[in-house]
Parts: C-alpha cells; structure tokens; sequence
C-alpha cells in the first residue's frame, strides 16, 4: 500500500545542536483526514518542512511513493507539484482577484484559456462560484481561506497540508472549512491539518490524530464526534479563542520561518503554491493576461 505521507521515526536535528523532532511517526493515507496537534515548539513546522523537502533529517520519510532524502532539489521541486498547501496566514495577494490568485500555480502550464477554466472549476468546488472577480481585501475571512484552498488543488494535487486553518476564523466559518476539506478527503485526497481546536477537529466523521509532545508523536483514537452545533454560543466562543490563543502561540515557533523570507532564503512549503523567484512579478503577468484577455 503506498501511502501519501509515511513517517518511519523521523528526527531533526540542526546545525546548531537544536533538537527540533526526536521520534515522529505518522501515515497520511489518500482519502482520510489526519490532525497533526501539539503545543508551540513541540515540532509541527518542523515536520512540515521535512515533508516538503526543506529540511532533510533522519528515519524514513515517504511522501508520495519517494523517499524525500534521497531526492535532489530538481526531485523535489516536481514533487511538490503534487502537492498543495495553505498557509497560516495565507499568503494572498490582497490586491488581486479571486481569479489572479487561484491561478497562480498555473502561470506556466498550458493555455491561457484552460488555465482560465481550471482555475473555476476549483473555485466553484470551494463555493466562491461569481467571486472570480471580487478582490480578495474585500472577502471575509472565511472566503479567503477558500481562495487559498482553491489555489491549493487548482493544479490537481492530492496530498494538501492546511497549518491552523481555523485560526483566524469564527465558529461557523471554522466549521464550514474544516466540512470543505472532509469533502476534498472524500473525493480521494490526503489531507494533514495541523491545529489547536480539539472539537473542531472532533466535528469529521472520520479522521486520524496524532499529537506531538517535546517533538515526540502519539497516536491518538478517533473519538465520536459530539454535537458541537447544540453547544451553547458561549461554549463555542471559548472554542474559537481557545484556537486563536494556540495560533498567536504556534507564530512565534514559525518566526525563524518569517526571518528565512525575509532574507529571500526558501519559504516553508510555499514553492507548492509560487515559485519564489516569479513572486515579485506576478503582478505584472497578472495585469497583462488581463489585458489580453
């Protein structure tokens, strides 16, 4: 059985004697959901980064049939290609249409029109069918993170990794997204969330958890789901900033990740979704297949 993600006692360790996992151990199966939870520091970026080629550490790590360490930067690059990620804070070009960043990872294959149609198949499927238009700094919150999951399968991937996907979001939004990609997982993809928000997580049918402590992974059982809809509105309140405090405290695990953008070295997982080095000019390739179009 080829699994998307296989992680065999997988470790990092940097060059400065930071231990960033000691023992993790995971299976992603196509068409399942995994949550991948832990408190700040105890590892979840840092095995992200494994599994997007950014780091290389030790055990055995699968993804996608290949073993990512013995993979060259050319393998890699195709790799992610299978690959689609949404980001904490997501990462949109704020100023751009719905359309002009669905279609980013498309910039480069095909015809104009058929990048065109793929990029509204995908926004159709995460619900925004009439936004293409709409300029994502006018969406709520909840749309945006549609845009980017659509951006995310918009080039067919089928292993997709949502990092605290609900973080930033109310209760309901937070449960029409987590619904959006139990749909994705039903229709055959493998998808790794990591979050803070237990009951959320608890709301899909069926789904796998494992939990990182001090960089080590425990597999933890599926639990029924409970009626969180019943739940007082005041309990629900105290689920989404119970989320959101986990999220302002996964940001400072991720501030070595900000500085390494800042200092144009590779971006976490970002390359599945833009090339860095076409990141700067989007604007004007965007702007002129407008005008052609």
């Amino acid at each position: 059985m080829e699994y998307a993600i296989k992680a065999n006692e997988v470790s990092l360790e940097y060059s400065d004697k930071t231990v960033a996992l000691k023992s993790l151990n995971m299976e992603v199966n196509y068409g399942e959901i995994v949550f991948l939870t832990g408190e700040s520091g105890s590892g979840k970026t840092s095995a992200l980064r494994l599994i997007m080629g950014s780091e290389k550490g030790g055990g055995e790590l699968m993804v996608a049939g290949e073993n990512m360490y013995s993979l060259n930067k050319r393998q890699i690059r195709k790799l992610r290609q299978k690959i689609g990620c949404v980001f904490q804070h997501l990462r949109l070009i704020e100023h751009q249409s719905v359309m002009d960043n669905v279609m980013l990872p498309l910039r480069f294959i095909g015809r104009q029109k058929k990048r065109r149609q793929r990029a509204l198949e995908a926004i159709e499927k995460v619900g925004l069918a009439g936004l293409e238009k709409k300029k994502v700094h006018l969406l709520s919150g909840g749309q945006k993170q549609r845009v980017a999951i659509a951006r995310a399968i918009v080039s067919g991937a089928k292993i997709l990794i949502a990092d605290e996907p609900t973080g930033n979001l109310d209760y309901d939004n937070s449960l029409e997204v987590i619904r959006l990609y139990e749909s994705l997982a039903r229709e055959g993809a493998a998808v790794l969330i990591t979050t803070h928000a237990l009951p959320l997580m608890e709301q899909v049918e069926a789904y796998r958890h494992y939990s990182l402590t001090s960089g080590v992974s425990s597999k933890v059982f599926h639990q029924p789901p409970i009626e969180l809809e019943q739940l007082p509105s005041s309990d629900r309140e105290d689920i989404v900033k119970e989320d959101s405090q986990g999220n302002k405290e996964n940001s400072v695990e991720e501030n070595g990740v900000e500085e390494q953008v800042a200092k144009g070295d590779e971006p976490i997982v970002y390359e599945t979704i833009l090339q860095p080095e076409i990141i700067d000019s989007n604007e004007n390739v965007a702007n002129k297949e407008e005008e052609n179009a």
